[in-house]
């Protein structure tokens, strides 16, 4: 690190002119006074040379931007001792995670780091996963909630959210689901599900689940993560991690629902894009555990939605990206995605009003 040993702010070769105090990058008091950790004023005042602050401005940015370069190549190896403490990004070890050298910085753009300002949490450094290849079907289902079809709702038509659940687990088994995104899945349905595929476990119990087969997987940690919903009013997430008994690999899962426009709940416009914002958020950071990531959701959304998940690193099940859907497949780079289908014969049949969407992953 010899190169910032130089001050460019110093007494002898002070960029900013005479009158101006040199910049102390010992004793990491710039660096605080940067990640805005000391109330102190900063002791490089200018004085009268207003001028130069973009010089100085542009200096300091090349100063970060080295340290940083240099604590991701420290932190990026498996034989550092304090990786695990400090968590999968280097920047966040400085001070980032939407503050800080982060803001300093404009916000940064690797896997990892918060791009819209939020931090889930650390989630720790995943150990080399096994060889070979562990392949399973994942579906994505918004099953229509029992609020829909009971007394007063909007589909009171059809049968209720417990008999229409028998339709659902048929039509997973007829496409040997192992593991699922399911919206729309209320209380009295969550209850059915689990009498009718008690080979089943359930993480998440909000109307938005994670529904796994036990015999092929293991729930090594369950977590939910909240996004704006009607009115902006706050919804539960869920998100999992499961190994595969057979092979040990291990891999995330998340599922999610954003909100539509409806009769009752107009103009969620604003609500679903800072709902994706922070889907991309979580994409990064859990890209950079090194575990491969699934995604399934109900987006409400026909369009940006493969670009927005792109820029996070996720690709979508469906061939060409082509579909008339809003539910969605996504997985992270290791993922490999084959028979891709979209099965409306649960509209057809009335056990939902929406598709079941299938994939065939192998990681």
């Amino acid at each position: 690190m010899a190169f910032i040993t130089a001050n460019p702010f110093s007494t002898d070769n002070n960029l900013l002119g005479a009158g101006a105090s040199p910049l102390p990058f010992t004793g990491g008091s710039a660096l605080d006074r940067l990640g805005g950790l000391s109330p102190q004023a900063c002791a490089c005042s200018m004085g009268g040379a207003l001028g130069a602050q973009s010089q100085m401005q542009q200096v300091l940015q090349m100063e970060m931007q080295m340290i940083l370069l240099l604590a991701g190549l420290m932190l990026g190896s498996s034989s550092n001792p304090s990786l695990g403490a400090l968590g999968s990004s280097p920047l966040s070890a400085l001070g980032g995670g939407g503050g800080g050298l982060s803001s300093l910085l404009g916000g940064g753009g690797g896997a990892g780091l918060s791009q819209g300002g939020q931090n889930f949490g650390g989630f720790g450094h995943t150990p080399a996963q096994p060889g070979g290849k562990s392949s399973f079907n994942v579906g994505s289902f918004n099953v229509l909630g029992s609020s829909h079809t009971g007394a007063g709702g909007n589909k009171a038509g059809k049968a209720s959210g417990v008999d229409r659940m028998r339709g659902a687990v048929a039509a997973m088994k007829s496409h040997n689901i192992d593991v699922a995104g399911m919206q729309e899945f209320q209380g009295d349905q969550q209850a059915a599900f689990k009498r009718l595929a008690p080979n089943f476990g359930v993480v998440g119990e909000k109307d938005n689940a994670i529904v796994y087969n036990k015999d092929k997987f293991k729930l090594v940690e369950k977590r939910s993560f909240t996004i704006p919903y009607f009115e902006g009013n706050k919804r539960e997430m869920p998100i999992a991690k499961l190994e595969d008994k057979a092979t040990g690999k291990q891999m995330w899962v998340v599922n999610i629902h954003n909100p539509a426009d409806t009769k009752d709940h107009p103009h969620n416009a604003a609500n679903r894009a800072k709902a994706i914002s922070i889907e991309q958020d979580l994409m990064r950071q859990l890209q950079a555990t090194g575990l491969p990531v699934i995604f399934t959701g109900d987006f409400n959304a026909r369009s940006g939605v493969d670009s927005s998940m792109d820029r996070a690193g996720m690709d979508s099940a469906a061939p060409n990206k082509a579909r008339s859907e809003i539910d969605y497949i996504f997985g992270s780079s290791g993922v490999n995605f084959s028979n891709y289908s979209a099965d409306h014969r649960t509209q057809s049949n009335g056990t939902s009003d929406h598709p079941l969407i299938v994939s065939t992953a192998t990681i």
